[in-house]
């Protein structure tokens, strides 16, 4: 199981991640300066996404190709610094089993 934690980046979005195809759990954590999630809808293996402590997302519209997505995360100041984007494109993750978001307590 492949599985990668990044914090604290400077990057804008997720392409940096366009070459961890096999990757099945990631998480991103403390990364003010990322608003776009661009990059992550190659990354079709992942089963287990979290965000927590990120800047003001931009769309959710990159996490539909995420189609294997059992478990989804939104914490922290994904939530509570700023209002999400439309949460529409969840409706294409089907086998979503479970999703969370709120404050991290």
């Amino acid at each position: 199981k492949e599985i990668a934690d990044i914090d604290q980046t400077d990057a804008g979005d997720l392409h940096f991640l366009a070459g961890f195809t096999t990757l099945e759990t990631l998480t991103v954590w403390q990364c003010p300066k990322l608003t776009r999630l661009d990059g992550i809808e190659q990354l079709t293996r992942l089963t287990t996404l979290s965000f927590n402590d990120l800047g003001a997302i931009e769309s959710l519209a990159p996490l539909a190709a995420l189609t294997g997505l059992r478990i989804l995360a939104l914490t922290g100041g994904v939530w509570t610094t700023q209002g999400l984007p439309s949460l529409a494109p969840l409706r294409a993750l089907t086998g979503l089993e479970r999703a969370r978001s709120g404050r991290q307590e």
